[in-house]
């Protein structure tokens, strides 16, 4: 098969595989599995990065919650002040407010 024609097939199927320049016949089939195999590899390299950025951010989520709740409960052992008091002064959204009194 010249390089030409392989070249063709390669582009109208959208896949990617090796051709010997002396080989007669195509594998169709070994090319589309091919093909499938790497859009299946490239998928779950996309979702591992994905995975990896959501997990990143629930971390953060997780630890801004977990700091703010300290800081909330030192403010009231160490100042005497209020749960209300101690968001007010750590500048807690009144929509947040709910969540951090029930975990005190």
């Amino acid at each position: 098969m010249d390089r030409a024609t392989a070249e063709f097939i390669k582009t109208t199927t959208g896949t990617n595989f090796a051709i010997e320049e002396d080989e007669e016949v195509i594998d169709v089939c070994r090319a589309w599995k091919n093909s499938i195999d790497q859009a299946k590899s490239e998928g779950l390299l996309a979702g591992r990065e994905e995975g990896l950025i959501a997990g990143r951010e629930e971390g953060l989520f997780a630890g801004k919650k977990t700091a703010l709740l300290t800081s909330i409960r030192n403010l009231m052992k160490n100042k005497g002040w209020t749960a209300q008091e101690s968001m007010d002064a750590l500048m807690i959204s009144a929509d947040e407010q709910p969540q951090y009194m029930s975990m005190i």
